[in-house]
């Protein structure tokens, strides 16, 4: 049996949230694990900032990615990505646009919302919340995101950022895909 190559870190945290950074990406944006973090006196830390966060050193033209702000990390796996998440969509054939749902999601919404066990455990669980087998229910997602998941919320959980309109349809079609099968 051939050893399973490694392209990936996934970082599993206290809070429940689950991080994936490639090596590519680690390579690309000369990103770096901080094991101590120093806030200036006249700013508070934050509740949810300890010592473990992924940066990107200065001078890099790294995209805006919920897994490159990682806080709270407990450990840390070194995967096979394809391995990891072949499960989301073993035996699905899956149309263009819910193939980019898929991408969308697990670059995105994995950090908290786990799927067929795979991701984190801090959002709710997604197909238990919203019949995406029907419209409605895909609407009712949207709009529930929309209402949630920007940069005045409570939580913090500024998604707009990362995800727009035509990628949540995106993420509700893959969704309603894994619903179905």
């Amino acid at each position: 049996e051939a050893p399973m190559m490694v392209d990936g870190i996934l970082l599993e945290c206290f809070d429940d949230y689950q991080g994936f950074i490639s090596i590519d990406d680690i390579v690309k944006y000369d990103l770096w694990l901080a094991i101590e973090v120093q806030i200036a006196s006249e700013f508070d830390k934050p509740n949810w900032l300890n010592p473990m966060l992924v940066i990107v050193p200065d001078n890099t033209d790294a995209p805006k990615r919920e897994g490159f702000m990682t806080a709270n990390i407990r450990e840390l796996h070194f995967v096979n990505s394809r391995d990891y998440y072949s499960p989301l969509t073993d035996g699905m054939n899956l149309s263009r646009k819910e193939t980019e749902g898929y991408e969308v999601f697990r670059k995105n919404c994995m950090f908290c919302h786990s799927l067929k066990g795979i991701g984190g455990n801090k959002g709710i669980d997604l197909p238990s919340a919203y019949n995406f087998s029907h419209q409605s229910g895909k609407e009712r997602f949207v709009s529930d995101f929309l209402g949630f998941h920007h940069k005045d919320n409570e939580d913090k959980q500024n998604m707009e950022q990362f995800v727009n309109r035509k990628k949540l349809n995106e993420i509700a079609s893959f969704l309603s895909a894994v619903v179905q099968n």
